[in-house]
């Protein structure tokens, strides 16, 4: 018996290790270590720079600048750091069942393909064809996440799961995490569809090409998650302004994305480019210095289990029983926020 629950204990210990090693370990993982090391960086880099132009900033005060108790002792980070465990080691465990994978939907599109037209044409195929793919896979993720987003500000009853992300009152890399289950299950079929539809066209036509990848992560995705995406959810506020933040998503626009103030609604939907903000008239440029709050307030405790897990139901309930329109919501709890 005293075997059989060391067996037990020894297999959790080993499947909580595999994950925490997929997690922080590999490369390509949104919270590898190596990303968020590379995040400290730059924004060590950001405030030194900007400090220097009138003294240098003390080592002491770097840290406290770029660790402030004010966030980092949050209750609002708490909850992050709650919803990053929860959805590390349960919502992805339980939900993986009622997923659609990108491979299976390019293994699908592919046959379609081949059986409407016939054998791939392979018009480029080799580095060429990887190349190609993996830009047009990156677009179609870009594009899903844009699509996801938008479509969730813009629907009564699928709001009040994606506003648990955006009660955050402060933004650190881990609020990327406080999503709620449904929220996660929306979001990865959509990128599922939208990646893997992509990802078959793109095979048939260019010969069976594969995507250049990091542990299973897109290389361009990386790239991004490497520089920009950790600070878009944090408290060091890098905008790009100008011509540079009509192509690409700073931190800044995606402060203004969580603000509470009525004027930044529904802007900033997508994660990496600023492109399809561009097209469907959604982009709203950050300033240098622009004083931002965050969060969103409601009847609930918006940071307990309760407010963050079931509320949420209630809410999507009350929205189609009374049959909410998204401009309807503009003023209550549920009111989709940019």
């Amino acid at each position: 018996m005293q075997t059989s629950g060391l067996s037990v204990l020894s297999h959790s210990l080993g499947a909580v290790g595999d994950v925490l090693g997929r997690v922080f370990l590999a490369a390509g993982s949104t919270y590898s270590l190596m990303s968020l090391m590379a995040a400290l960086v730059i924004s060590a880099v950001f405030l030194g720079v900007r400090r220097r132009r009138r003294h240098p900033l003390p080592w002491k005060a770097l840290a406290r600048a770029l660790f402030p108790g004010s966030i980092w002792g949050h209750r609002s980070t708490r909850a992050d750091l709650g919803m990053f465990l929860l959805n590390t080691f349960v919502t992805l465990s339980l939900i993986g069942w009622s997923l659609i994978s990108a491979s299976t939907v390019s293994q699908v599109t592919g046959g379609m393909l081949r059986g409407a037209f016939g054998v791939s044409p392979a018009l480029l195929p080799g580095w060429t064809g990887m190349a190609l793919l993996t830009i047009a896979t990156f677009l179609a993720y870009d594009f899903g996440y844009w699509f996801d987003h938008w479509f969730k500000h813009r629907t009564a009853w699928l709001w009040p799961f994606h506003r648990v992300h955006h009660t955050a009152e402060v933004l650190t890399p881990f609020t990327a995490a406080r999503m709620h289950p449904i929220d996660t299950l929306i979001f990865s079929n959509i990128l599922a569809l939208t990646v893997g539809t992509v990802q078959g066209i793109g095979q048939y036509l260019l010969g069976e090409a594969h995507v250049a990848q990091v542990s299973g992560t897109n290389i361009i995705l990386v790239a991004f998650m490497y520089t920009v995406v950790h600070l878009q959810h944090s408290h060091i506020r890098i905008a790009f302004t100008g011509t540079l933040g009509k192509w690409f998503l700073s931190p800044g626009h995606h402060h203004l994305h969580h603000s509470d103030n009525p004027a930044h609604y529904d802007c900033n939907f997508g994660s990496c480019l600023a492109v399809w903000d561009r097209v469907f008239g959604t982009l709203r440029l950050p300033e240098a210095r622009q004083s931002l709050r965050f969060g969103s307030p409601g009847e609930e405790d918006v940071h307990s289990a309760t407010g963050s897990l079931l509320h949420p139901f209630v809410l999507s309930w009350r929205a189609i029983v009374r049959g909410y329109r998204p401009s309807d919501l503009k003023a209550s709890p549920a009111s989709p926020r940019a």
